[in-house]
């Protein structure tokens, strides 16, 4: 595909700004890194974030057929793992934070896809035997033994089934070094971590209103606005995407235990194994029922569902987030369900899944945007543009409105999956697809970085605070590409040339 098409060519060319040795940023004897995106996420502690990291890995690494390197980022990141998760914030290892419940998903995601396309040596990387970067998940126990010249050493395997154990039993803690040091605006109880699996739907919750555990992270800045201090988009409860991207780890370990490959059959609880068949199970079995939002006005259906109909503005869609602390973040008309589309179609109803998919079609894209919209412009805090400057509007200030409206090129690869799993034969998806991706071959001919943005303003339209070259960005369009390649969908080849 690479060589036989320049916009293919093109975009391999620009994963190569976000790829190198930055002495500001290495891991002791990891050097490579990936930047999240340019200029402002390039250099020291800003350079390396697990979600970003995560998300690209993909179309930066794996599809180019660069498993070395895709290797070494993800031991790296498996060698800072803590509390049970991955960072958010990688830091040279050492100085990681861990405030995003979703990062440690999206490396598990990666994982699977680097298993799945190395298939000569993916598998060997679960026994690989790390030095982990912290000894314990107490900060004081860590340098307790760290001063007494101690060490810890897992295999990779074990870091991912402590990962798996942990979310299961239950994570709470307070950030280490909470406070001004690591973050001048962040509440005190933002910096207190929790997340929890419900036992009978299988579901991960965590967070809380003061902090923003997942991509749409946004926090409050302006004094002027009053917002500092307070996330734009807290979304606490069980996030439609990380569930998703929860369902897809389980389907992949089960069939590494079967196959021999992973060493555990699942989590084990008073000397009980929960096996990831049945964890799995829980969630295929409860997700229509407590995230669908039937269009309907039947009380009886929209019981089932557990919706409340004063608070579903938007119906024939799925729940941004089930148990909230803000009733009406929960039905937000929000992009992040095609995530969970993408990655774990067994959980949905094909037929629910194909109005939700055309709503996003229609009603989140238009003819000349780049990527996805962040909230539907119907929605009372729609804000489609991103203005670092201050103001007196809450919802914009500083900030503000980085996912109230913007629009999302990452989210592309999620919406052609999705596509390719529910409609593949959707005329009007179809050529929604096809338009996305000419407009992003346009802008990439005509980007001054040889690059895509991290976001755009409604419509496709430039904005001036984005990224202007983002690695999940170009590792997105890749992806798509190279998944409708797969696929033989030869209607879309015009698009390559």
């Amino acid at each position: 595909m690479f060589k036989q098409s320049e916009f293919a060519s093109a975009l391999l060319l620009s994963t190569y700004q976000f790829m190198g040795i930055v002495p500001s940023a290495v891991c002791q004897d990891y050097k490579l890194t990936i930047a999240g995106g340019l200029p402002y996420l390039a250099t020291h502690y800003m350079r390396c974030w697990g979600r970003l990291t995560m998300a690209a890995l993909p179309g930066l690494l794996l599809i180019p057929r660069k498993f070395k390197e895709a290797r070494q980022v993800l031991l790296v990141f498996a060698k800072a793992m803590r509390h049970g998760l991955i960072p958010n914030l990688l830091n040279q290892g050492t100085g990681a934070r861990f405030n995003a419940r979703d990062a440690t998903w999206y490396f598990m995601e990666a994982l699977q896809q680097y298993v799945e396309n190395d298939r000569e040596n993916g598998s060997s990387i679960f026994k690989e035997k790390l030095s982990m970067f912290f000894l314990s998940s107490s900060q004081e126990e860590h340098y307790r033994m760290q001063g007494e010249g101690k060490r810890a050493d897992m295999l990779f395997e074990d870091v991912v089934q402590q990962i798996m154990q942990s979310h299961y039993q239950s994570i709470y803690f307070t950030e280490w070094d909470a406070g001004y040091k690591i973050d001048e605006c962040m509440s005190k109880e933002g910096f207190n971590v929790n997340i929890w699996t419900d036992k009978i739907t299988g579901f991960i919750y965590g967070g809380n209103r003061y902090n923003c555990g997942t991509w749409m992270n946004k926090m409050g800045f302006s004094e002027k606005a009053g917002n500092r201090g307070v996330p734009a988009t807290p979304r606490d409860g069980a996030n439609v995407e990380i569930i998703g991207l929860l369902k897809s780890t389980l389907r992949f370990l089960a069939k590494l235990y079967e196959t021999n490959i992973f060493s555990y059959e699942g989590v084990m609880v008073d000397n009980i194994i929960i096996t990831y068949k049945h964890w799995g199970k829980l969630i295929d079995d409860s997700f229509e029922k407590h995230f669908w939002i039937p269009d309907t006005s039947d009380a009886k259906i929209l019981e089932e569902h557990k919706v409340d109909e004063r608070a579903a503005k938007e119906k024939g869609i799925y729940r941004d987030v089930l148990g909230c602390s803000e009733l009406s973040a929960e039905y937000c008309f929000r992009p992040n369900f095609i995530i969970a589309m993408a990655v774990a179609p067994e959980m949905f109803n094909p037929e629910h899944a194909q109005e939700a998919i055309a709503r996003v079609s229609n009603e989140l894209i238009t003819k000349t945007s780049l990527g996805i919209k962040s909230l539907h412009p119907k929605d009372e805090k729609y804000r489609p543009k991103y203005d670092n400057r201050d103001s007196a509007d809450p919802y914009t200030a500083l900030g503000q409105s980085h996912h109230m409206g913007t629009e999302w090129i990452w989210l592309l690869k999620y919406f052609v999956k999705a596509f390719l799993n529910f409609a593949p034969n959707n005329a009007e998806i179809k050529e929604k697809v096809k338009q996305l991706l000419k407009n992003n071959r346009e802008y990439l001919a005509n980007s001054l970085w040889m690059s895509l943005p991290e976001l755009t303003d409604a419509n496709g339209e430039d904005n001036p605070y984005s990224c202007a070259a983002q690695s999940c960005s170009v590792g997105a369009v890749i992806e798509a590409l190279h998944d409708l390649h797969k696929r033989k969908r030869v209607e879309f080849d015009e698009i390559l040339t």
